[in-house]
């Protein structure tokens, strides 16, 4: 937008990018948009993950929830698209909040072998967000997280070694 409008934009105003970095953002949202229609499931992840960003927008967050709950009905759903769901699940984005269902999807998403998903889960563990606390899984899911080269894994199994957690841990 160009900054014209005395009122606040909505998602149907015209667009008038001022710059280059307005006209390629607007050029690349809509490549993305036109590959999505396609269900070219790449471009479906990355506006699904577009359209989350806008947290004030419900209509966008159900439109993203409901892109995520097709590609998670998949045979073999991508581990990205089952985590993002999991978020939307456990924050009642575009939908109920499930915190089973999150924990669920987190659990499917750590078998297809995501490092990510290990990591969100460990500190659903370590913290008792939509489960019950238990520092020894989480250990043991930050420590899988770490070698499935999830960095946020890394850091908290190094912390858990560091500082003795759970007491005993080898």
């Amino acid at each position: 937008f160009d900054g014209k409008s005395d009122k606040p934009y909505k998602t149907t105003d015209a667009t008038n990018p001022i710059n280059t970095y307005g006209k390629s953002k607007l050029a690349g949202e809509k490549a993305v948009q036109e590959l999505a229609k396609d269900r070219f499931e790449p471009a479906e992840i990355l506006l699904a993950e577009m359209l989350l960003e806008q947290r004030n927008k419900p209509e966008m967050i159900k439109q993203a929830a409901e892109i995520l709950q097709r590609l998670a009905k998949k045979e073999k759903p991508d581990p990205k698209v089952l985590r993002m769901l999991a978020d939307c699940k456990y924050a009642g984005l575009g939908m109920k909040a499930d915190p089973d269902e999150m924990i669920r999807l987190l659990r499917q998403a750590i078998a297809l072998g995501d490092g990510e998903s290990a990591g969100k889960l460990a500190y659903c563990y370590e913290y008792g967000r939509g489960i019950a606390p238990d520092e020894k899984k989480a250990f043991e899911l930050y420590k899988l997280g770490a070698q499935r080269r999830n960095a946020m894994s890394q850091f908290k199994y190094a912390e858990f070694l560091i500082l003795g957690r759970p007491e005993g841990n080898e």
